[in-house]
């Protein structure tokens, strides 16, 4: 990218069970260059390098207006642990707000593994509680 805007860090807890509610996912950046408006935004990936679910801070509605060079930025989401058991990597992006100029943008930033011993074939697996009452 550009660089105006550049990402310094991902961080995610490396494993994930079946008693994580959720995933949190912390990105750091620094602004380089002064910028009207930007967008970050993340993708997960599983082990076939398909996309699983993504967003960013336009489709949350939060603006990053305005900021100037040496700011640092740190963003936290938090996502629901609706993933299968399996291997994932995140790629994360800072973009103009028109998607036009790409100040940043990291491939396989971060990895996590689900192990939640719970698997199914499906691409999510979120939780489901089950009852069952018999009767006679």
């Amino acid at each position: 990218g550009t660089e105006e805007v550049r990402q310094t860090s991902v961080k995610i807890k490396k494993t994930f069970g079946s008693n994580d509610k959720t995933l949190s996912l912390t990105v750091d950046a620094v602004v380089n260059k002064n910028v009207e408006e930007a967008i970050l935004g993340f993708k997960i990936k599983n082990a076939t390098n398909v996309p699983i679910m993504g967003t960013n801070t336009k489709i949350k509605g939060k603006a990053l207006n305005n900021i100037k060079a040496g700011d640092k930025l740190t963003a936290r989401w938090e996502v629901p642990n609706i993933f299968n058991d399996g291997d994932y990597t995140i790629d994360v992006a800072i973009q103009s707000l028109d998607y036009a100029d790409v100040y940043d943008w990291w491939e396989d930033a971060a990895y996590f593994r689900v192990e939640r011993g719970e698997a199914s074939s499906y691409s999510i697996n979120p939780l489901v509680e089950l009852t069952i009452d018999v009767k006679s």
